[in-house]
């Protein structure tokens, strides 16, 4: 079971936020009932790339003999990343919006 400050690996390309599969991000809510998850991904420097909200079945726990990999972000045209802190769609109630 996936817990808050656990370390996982998300399972698919998350192009919206410039995170693919393989990345790895650091749990930093569980939403209770609903097998979902709010996870952050960071830069090796420690900023904020993305924080989604994923299903419990997109994301998975780093192994214990997995070894990390690095990769540089995407950039556009004008050399600058293609990144920004995105935040995830929680939906609470029929009522509910972006968090």
């Amino acid at each position: 079971m996936i817990q808050e400050h656990d370390t996982v690996v998300v399972n698919r390309d998350l192009k919206e936020a410039g995170i693919v599969a393989g990345d790895i991000g650091a749990v930093v809510h569980v939403c209770e009932g609903r097998d979902m998850a709010e996870v952050e991904f960071v830069t090796g420097e420690g900023t904020t790339v993305a924080v989604e909200t994923l299903l419990s079945s997109e994301i998975r726990p780093i192994g214990r003999r997995e070894i990390p990999h690095a990769r540089s972000l995407e950039t556009d045209a004008r050399g600058m990343h293609s990144f920004g802190l995105y935040v995830g769609y929680v939906p609470e109630s029929p009522s509910a919006g972006w968090v």
